[in-house]
């Protein structure tokens, strides 16, 4: 119902029209009558009022003057004036106030209907439009977090939108470097294993409100969700000291996840930089976190470290050895007895242990045959993808159907690819040898040169060759000592130099070594032609 006040000096008019009118009818109740406009201008201060019925002419105020000050102070109020005086002034008056109508004493209850009807006509609208912006401004709060989460996703994109944040209410100073930290949850399936899904989302969001609080103090900086059990905090580098940061709210959240809801965590820091390369930034924090079990005992960073216990030692120098070498063989029952053996050795280890073994196990290919990640149908093209599969598997046993699928992918891949690619790369490298065999090259070295890992680069090699790179090397500056020796005009002690040895004695003893005599013998029956 609508509320409206009856303003009229003279008794019988107001209660006659309080009473004999079908205010009801219209959807309007009288909730008061007054005599004169200034009484009735004290209450509507005080009372909320839709609508106005007042005489032009009453004492102490008058209804143009009154009109005024409601329009002034309360422009939604609509009126309507009821005068006996027929004056154009009044009428003029009447009009500039913005009075909604004007019907002349004695009132006929026909026209009042009508001026009645169209302005709560006028009040349905008025509210219809109110009620639309309300909804829309409460669609808009209720929808905020998600706009503000999918706006905030956007800088792991590298497409954010600066204005578009800044409407959000999002503070963040475009001018400034940040760190990105990423923070993995290491053991969440095992906490959340038995947790509906409603208890799922609802730990979701009390992470997401434990890492807002963790950084409360610090002004600019925000954190949000990106995907299951990773969450991002984007630190403004306030002073060159950030680390100082970086280090207090690590420390904070490994302590309060803990305590809190019994979570372990992985945290990837990156570089500061410009929000405009945060992206770049994210990727750099995602790389620390797959490798982050090989840190530093004495990082800067306090995240969970890798402890290995002798049973992981073992286990883990026999996969490393053993895994790339049944995939480059190509035979996928090879790389199954490696898997079955790696697999039994971590079974007995605790949960935790047994995790964060397998997800070093999942990466290993990745390290130590890198080029998997040029080919666009690899497993290891797309690594965090690869990894967010592996964090959803429910149960060990999964995780090991998981594991064994890739690598069955991976063996298949490099079969496919193997004869090409890697005639290549064995050419390359004889290549760089057979150029460089004088100089102090090393395994590390020629790997920098053709791109791959040391290890990967040994592997290759002697899979395609037989032979390991420095067994190569060696026999190509032998082969070349030798040619050396025969020609008189190079002294003795300068062909260890020529291939590449900076010890005389060394070679000398290398030499015989492999050829069954020593260099200056060579070049005796060298010179006599009394060798083969």
């Amino acid at each position: 119902m609508y509320k409206t006040i009856i303003v009229d000096d003279e008794e019988s008019v107001r209660v006659g029209l309080r009473d004999h009118f079908d205010w009801e009818f219209h959807g309007v109740t009288v909730v008061d009558i007054f005599p004169d406009c200034a009484k009735a201008y004290e209450y509507v201060r005080g009372n909320p009022v839709d609508l106005v019925i007042t005489d032009v002419i009453t004492p102490h105020m008058d209804g143009i003057t009154f009109a005024k000050h409601l329009q002034e102070e309360f422009p939604a109020i609509k009126i309507v004036f009821i005068s006996g005086h027929a004056d154009v002034d009044f009428l003029r008056g009447a009009m500039k106030s913005d009075a909604f109508d004007y019907i002349l004493k004695s009132v006929d209850l026909d026209e009042l209907s009508t001026t009645i009807t169209r302005v709560v006509k006028l009040l349905d609208r008025r509210n219809q439009e109110k009620k639309r912006v309300m909804d829309m401004e409460n669609q808009l709060q209720q929808m905020m977090p998600l706009y503000r989460e999918r706006t905030l996703k956007s800088l792991l994109e590298g497409d954010f939108d600066v204005s578009l944040a800044s409407s959000l209410g999002l503070k963040l100073d475009t001018s400034a470097k940040y760190t990105c930290m990423v923070i993995r949850i290491t053991n969440k399936w095992n906490v959340c294993k038995n947790q509906s899904t409603t208890e799922r989302l609802s730990l979701s969001m009390r992470i997401e409100e434990l890492c807002e609080e963790v950084i409360a103090d610090r002004p600019e900086s925000v954190s949000f969700k990106s995907r299951v059990s990773e969450y991002i905090i984007a630190l403004k580098c306030q002073s060159s000291d950030y680390e100082l940061d970086v280090l207090e709210i690590s420390s904070a959240l490994r302590d309060r996840l803990l305590d809190a809801f019994g979570l372990e965590i992985s945290i990837g820091i990156s570089e500061p930089t410009m929000l405009s390369d945060f992206q770049d930034a994210y990727n750099e924090a995602c790389e620390a976190i797959e490798l982050h079990y090989y840190l530093a005992e004495d990082s800067t960073v306090a995240v969970k470290k890798y402890t290995e216990l002798q049973t992981m030692k073992e286990a883990r120098e026999y996969v490393e050895k053993q895994l790339p070498n049944a995939i480059l063989s190509g035979q996928q029952g090879q790389v199954d007895g490696v898997l079955n053996q790696t697999f039994a050795n971590v079974r007995g280890m605790d949960d935790d242990e047994r995790d964060n073994f397998m997800l070093f196990l999942l990466m290993l290919p990745s390290r130590s045959l890198p080029n998997l990640k040029a080919y666009p149908s690899s497993p290891y093209h797309n690594q965090r993808q690869l990894v967010e599969h592996w964090l959803g598997c429910p149960s060990h046993v999964e995780q090991e159907l998981f594991i064994s699928q890739v690598m069955a992918e991976t063996t298949q891949l490099l079969s496919q690819n193997s004869e090409s690619g890697t005639s290549t790369i064995i050419r390359q490298i004889k290549s760089i040898v057979d150029e460089r065999y004088m100089e102090q090259i090393s395994v590390a070295s020629i790997a920098n040169e053709v791109h791959l890992t040391p290890t990967y680069l040994c592997v290759l090699f002697k899979q395609a060759t037989g032979k390991t790179i420095n067994e190569y090397l060696t026999a190509e500056r032998i082969r070349h000592a030798k040619r050396l020796l025969s020609d008189p005009s190079v002294r003795l002690y300068d062909v260890c130099y020529k291939v590449g040895y900076l010890s005389p004695s060394y070679f000398s003893k290398l030499f015989k070594k492999l050829t069954g005599m020593p260099p200056g013998e060579y070049r005796q029956k060298t010179i006599k032609g009394n060798l083969a």
